[in-house]
């Protein structure tokens, strides 16, 4: 469903060549409302405008004659609601301040995670051009992935071809999982731990890399973010190239639902590994007590008051997690990753 979709996004109606295309439209027609795909494609626009923004923000990097005519218009494209400056040290390390003057740190591991809290960075000259254009990229393709979540679950609310548990599913998540004061303990601990993740991606010598999935793996297939490892399986030739195994993450909280999720996975295993497009899925059972204490010392005053967004730390609640917490996630993750028989390299 989601391949069909997908290509309803990207071409109208009027220029469907190919049988496939027309087939992807007639089942989008079949079964999502007018309305619904009137939002989608609303949407769509807003999608394409931010990734149109970041190509002409660009050209601040071409020649002065180029840059002359589009410096406006790449300074109000930095200049979004709520913008951080950074600033560049020498040691590769950069500085923002929050409100009132205080001074922050950041690597670029903390940088590229933070968009995961709401922040949008803007730049001062002292920024070189290939960090401006990683942060950028990476910001404007979290905000592509944000509204197309968004997408998934107007198609999800409606889908005809699902069943009332899934489309009520599909409700839920957007009515708590886009904002973090109300989303549940247990999504906020995946973001939580998909920003610490990022940042030792960037900062650290990982043996695997991590990446988000899209709201439609989440319930469909049951995977909350996906880790990729460069490896040899145990009894292959020597002489064989590396190849990579890319291995779906169920992440739960709760030791009492092992069983159930096991469950949910062997299925999604027997009947749609391939369209998860991952080679393996591991659930890893991890309780984490410090979720919604650390998040509550990030977000809020020690009375209770919400902190103005401008002096809230760019570098997330999973900051304040302690050090024995932070080495508990990763030997759990690693060991569930060792689970699959996998040797890394």
């Amino acid at each position: 469903m989601k391949e069909k979709f997908e290509t309803y996004l990207k071409k109208d109606q009027e220029s469907a060549g190919t049988i496939g295309d027309q087939e992807a439209f007639e089942l989008i027609e079949r079964t999502v409302d007018k309305d619904t795909r009137d939002l989608i494609l609303e949407l769509q626009v807003q999608k394409l405008d931010f990734v149109k923004n970041l190509k002409r923000w660009r050209k601040k990097f071409w020649s002065k004659e180029v840059k002359a005519v589009s410096d406006q218009r790449e300074r109000a494209f930095e200049e979004q609601p709520g913008a951080w400056e950074l600033q560049y040290r020498d040691d590769n390390t950069f500085v923002t301040h929050t409100k009132g003057g205080d001074k922050i740190t950041l690597s670029i591991g903390e940088i590229l995670a933070a968009h995961t809290w709401g922040f949008w960075w803007k730049f001062d000259q002292s920024v070189p051009a290939e960090f401006q254009k990683k942060i950028m990229s990476n910001q404007v393709r979290k905000i592509v992935a944000a509204q197309y979540d968004n997408q998934l679950v107007q198609l999800g609310k409606v889908n005809r071809l699902s069943d009332d548990r899934k489309r009520d599913t599909y409700e839920r998540i957007e009515e708590v999982n886009f904002n973090l004061e109300t989303m549940p303990t247990g999504i906020l601990a995946e973001k939580m731990l998909l920003s610490f993740l990022t940042k030792k991606m960037f900062d650290a010598d990982l043996p695997f890399s991590v990446a988000e999935v899209d709201v439609y793996e989440d319930v469909e297939h049951k995977i909350d973010f996906i880790i990729t490892v460069a490896n040899t399986r145990r009894g292959v030739k020597v002489d064989e190239p590396k190849q990579q195994s890319h291995i779906g993450i169920q992440f739960t909280m709760n030791t009492g639902a092992t069983e159930r999720k096991e469950r949910q996975l062997n299925r999604v295993r027997s009947t749609a590994l391939h369209e998860a497009h991952v080679d393996e899925l591991v659930l890893i059972t991890m309780p984490i007590n410090d979720i919604r204490p650390a998040f509550e010392r990030w977000r809020y005053e020690a009375d209770g008051t919400r902190l103005h967004s401008r002096k809230l730390d760019p570098r997330g609640p999973d900051n304040l997690w302690s050090e024995e917490t932070k080495e508990q996630i990763f030997l759990g993750l690693v060991k569930g990753i060792e689970s699959l028989n996998t040797t890394y390299q």
